[in-house]
């Protein structure tokens, strides 16, 4: 099911940048308004902003997300296992940055989700999330 998702970003991502009038305007009208697709406050929007206009990002339930990147006719799914966003948000743009569908500002800009703080029951700051692919 993972591939399948991935692949059928893959394929919106290249009808839209080939200019298929359909995909084309659905992302478009995602990049020109991110808070309609997820609202405030979450990675799909901030990212969304922060790649200007690049790529679209949409969360699914349980811990998944899909990336749909036309100019590279890239498409992305992730899935964490225990439906975590804690997990996914870090995955999900690590690998984004891996492949450089983000840059390394792009990725910086979005350091709350991708090294996200881990705090005590006294919300002290006590260690920081981290990622790490291997290919």
């Amino acid at each position: 099911m993972l591939f399948r998702s991935a692949d059928g970003c893959a394929k919106f991502a290249a009808a839209a940048a080939a200019g298929d009038p359909a995909p084309a305007t659905v992302f478009n009208a995602m990049v020109m308004h991110p808070e309609y697709v997820a609202g405030s406050e979450r990675l799909d929007t901030d990212l969304m902003r922060a790649a200007s206009r690049h790529l679209v990002a949409k969360v699914g339930a349980e811990g998944f997300y899909c990336v749909i990147v036309p100019n590279m006719k890239l498409g992305v799914a992730l899935k964490v296992e225990d439906g975590s966003k804690r997990a996914a948000e870090p995955a999900l743009l690590a690998a984004l940055r891996a492949v450089d569908a983000i840059s390394t500002a792009e990725f910086e800009h979005l350091s709350a989700y991708a090294r996200p703080d881990i705090r005590n029951t006294r919300n002290e700051v006590v260690g920081q999330l981290r990622t790490q692919l291997q290919f």
